[in-house]
């Protein structure tokens, strides 16, 4: 199976790629695209590279994003309900208290070791 490479799809304009429910996207590369506002929902994005990805208000919810790279990521509103995210690289606090996640959201140890209990100014609880 062949690797999607997507370098800075989008830059320019809104997101076209709107609906990528359950989309199987492991080990791709898509850096700088805009996601924005995009339905990831179940995604497997597993070992992906989304560097400098804009995810503003996308929707991850249970998605998977295991050993998934996420420096300078933009996850403002991004709904992360119940997504996998406990082994991602470059994730930080910030980005974190951004995005809105719940008791079921899987964190890397080095984010949730920096974040007070129910943080994150969008955090929900109503994903189960």
């Amino acid at each position: 199976m062949g690797r999607a490479v997507v370098a800075c799809a989008g830059a320019d304009g809104p997101a076209k790629l709107v609906h990528l429910t359950k989309a199987v996207l492991t080990e791709a590369t898509l850096a700088c695209a805009n996601l924005r506002e995009a339905d990831l929902t179940k995604a497997k994005l597993i070992d992906a590279t989304l560097t400098s990805v804009n995810l503003n208000r996308a929707t991850l919810t249970q998605a998977d994003l295991e050993e998934a790279t996420l420096t300078n990521s933009l996850l403002n509103g991004a709904e992360l309900g119940g997504a996998v995210l406990a082994d991602a690289r470059g994730l930080s606090k910030r980005q974190i208290e951004a995005a809105v996640i719940d008791s079921y959201t899987a964190l890397p140890p080095y984010v949730t070791a920096s974040l007070p209990p129910q943080a994150g100014p969008g955090r929900s609880d109503n994903y189960g």
